[in-house]
């Protein structure tokens, strides 16, 4: 994409070195998160210590901005309503427009990722394939993704982001259900691999608990899809 000052960025993530490298490559960059963030006043500072003009923005009042190139890092596993969070980036991005994106979808162990995230990690790419976001690029281990807006621009900010959410929980019900089903099913075959396979009893606890939680995360995502649609989307 040409760096250009007609060329808007809007980035999301904590110390906003991110920001800093936009802008320098000519991008007009805004940064976005909380207002309630302490972050926010040490970005602010590091953006005036090197003499950008980078407005600091909360996610919740952007309003009806949009932008050619949006930067999502290390995000989206923190919040427990994914399809409400990829409406909004969508919504938010010019047709055309790339987002790039980094869903650790891992489970932490100490809270700071939500846990039923990790259920995605079997259909995420295609999920957003099929709302009009495509994988057109990623890092080398595939956890970076460059996701290009193929869809045409519908209406404002606020209703297409209504449209794409409940097309989203539409397909991680769907998704999530089968997912869970495929789980379940291959769950004997696994408890019985890891109970002859690992010669460690705290390795063959972790298989049995991972075997478990891949059922049990695909049925969180498709019970909180399955809510909304019948109560939020009325």
């Amino acid at each position: 994409m040409a760096s250009s000052k007609a060329t808007s960025s809007l980035t999301m993530e904590g110390g906003g070195k991110d920001s800093i490298i936009f802008s320098k490559a000519g991008f007009a960059v805004t940064y976005s998160d909380l207002s309630t963030n302490k972050m926010t006043d040490f970005v602010q500072k590091r953006f005036r210590l090197r003499q950008l003009d980078i407005p600091c923005v909360d996610v919740r009042d952007l309003g009806e901005l949009r932008y050619h190139a949006i930067n999502c890092m290390d995000v989206i596993e923190h919040v427990y309503d994914v399809e409400d969070v990829v409406a909004d980036l969508l919504a938010h991005l010019l047709p055309g427009g790339r987002l790039f994106c980094w869903p650790s979808f891992y489970n932490s162990w100490n809270g700071d990722h939500v846990e039923k995230n990790c259920g995605y990690r079997g259909f995420f790419e295609s999920m957003l394939d099929r709302v009009g976001l495509p994988v057109v690029d990623a890092d080398r281990g595939g956890n970076i993704l460059v996701c290009r807006r193929d869809r045409p621009q519908e209406g404002t900010v606020n209703q297409e982001s209504q449209y794409i959410r409940r097309e989203l929980y539409e397909l991680s019900r769907e998704y999530a259900w089968k997912s869970a089903r495929g789980h379940l099913l291959a769950l004997p075959r696994r408890l019985l691999h890891a109970r002859f396979s690992a010669a460690d009893p705290m390795e063959r606890k972790i298989a049995y608990e991972q075997a478990l939680s891949d059922i049990i995360d695909n049925v969180a995502i498709w019970r909180l899809s399955d809510h909304r649609l019948t109560f939020d989307l009325k």
